[in-house]
């Protein structure tokens, strides 16, 4: 497949050290006790700068800066999202922002999309089945989040409650994979076991505007009626 469509491969270790830090995909660095146990989504802070040999991610930036950009902080009132923010966007500037998600077996996310343009999963430990729908397969009684005034950054995602079409791709990751699922494929991931995985989102100058201003004109509308 090509990048907008979704891929998932297992990669050997050699591999794996091309594509992000050791501790991103190595298994070892997960065997203890708070490890076994953790049932975690946690944003990793300050260690952004360790991708920054890694064009896997990065897409050739080079000037990466420290967590998420501006349209995804929840540090700030639906308000406080004001134009001189998008002054904060500047050309050459990446963002990255990675997560960690550790959960015992049964969990599952339920159906839903994402809109970050750039992302990368890796599993750690354990698997994962993701069950992925084309685009164009229609959902059905979805529901518009229309918490503008406490979710800003969530405001207008569309989560669905049941497909149209049957037909869905699927993935069963282990210990090496890699997955892209671009924005917009609606999915679901189900923990088959014990699962540590990571999610790195990276976006340019150019993906970053895009978004603060798609979820800003899509507050406004929602607070004018």
């Amino acid at each position: 497949g090509t990048l907008a469509e979704p891929a998932h491969a297992v990669l050997n270790r050699t591999q794996l050290r091309m594509c992000a830090p050791r501790w991103v995909w190595d298994p070892d660095e997960y065997d203890t006790p708070r490890w076994r146990r953790a049932n975690i989504v946690q944003d990793i802070v300050g260690r952004e700068q360790e991708f920054s040999r890694f064009r896997f991610v990065t897409q050739g930036q080079h000037n990466i800066s420290a967590g998420s950009p501006p349209w995804r902080r929840h540090d700030l009132q639906p308000w406080q999202h004001h134009p001189r923010l998008a002054m904060e966007y500047r050309a050459g500037l990446l963002w990255l922002n990675v997560e960690v998600w550790a959960a015992p077996a049964g969990k599952d996310t339920g159906l839903h999309y994402d809109y970050d343009p750039h992302v990368w999963l890796f599993q750690v430990v354990g698997s994962r089945r993701f069950h992925v729908l084309q685009p164009q397969s229609g959902l059905e009684y979805r529901h518009i989040d229309d918490m503008a005034n406490s979710r800003a950054t969530d405001y207008g995602t569309r989560w669905a409650k049941r497909p149209l079409d049957a037909g869905e791709i699927v993935f069963d990751t282990k210990s090496g994979s890699v997955i892209r699922i671009p924005n917009g494929w609606p999915h679901k991931v189900a923990y088959r076991e014990r699962s540590i995985g990571y999610r790195v989102a990276s976006w340019t100058q150019c993906q970053g505007l895009s978004m603060w201003l798609g979820q800003r004109l899509c507050q406004l509308s929602a607070l004018i009626g």
